[in-house]
């Protein structure tokens, strides 16, 4: 994934190749009705496009895995549009969506 910053950091803070670990909130597009999603996020199969949402637990940093068949809309430089099966809020397995199964449980990286 490319992340730009666009402030806050300077040059000699940030530099060319440096790892890091990146937290955003999927939001919807006004007027479209729909979320944006990481690509990768969506898997396809012989069912059709899917993906992985996550249930936390009351823990916080436990979640249960559902698998959700999805409609896209458009790929866009902010991510591909799902139209139909997610809804604003939720969370959204964005790695390992081969070894992902329905009913699940994950520890998410970074609970919130």
């Amino acid at each position: 994934m490319i992340v730009r910053l666009d402030e806050g950091l300077d040059a000699v803070q940030v530099r060319p190749g440096m790892a890091a670990e990146v937290t955003f909130s999927i939001e919807g597009r006004s007027g479209s009705g729909g979320v944006l999603v990481p690509p990768r996020a969506v898997g396809q199969d012989q069912g059709g496009r899917f993906v992985y949402v996550l249930t936390r637990s009351d823990a916080g940093e436990i979640a249960t895995a559902e698998r959700r068949t999805v409609q896209t809309g458009e790929l866009t430089p902010e991510g591909l549009e799902i139209l139909d099966g997610v809804a604003d809020g939720d969370y959204v397995a964005t790695a390992g969506l081969r070894t992902l199964a329905a009913g699940q449980q994950v520890r998410l990286l970074e609970a919130r």
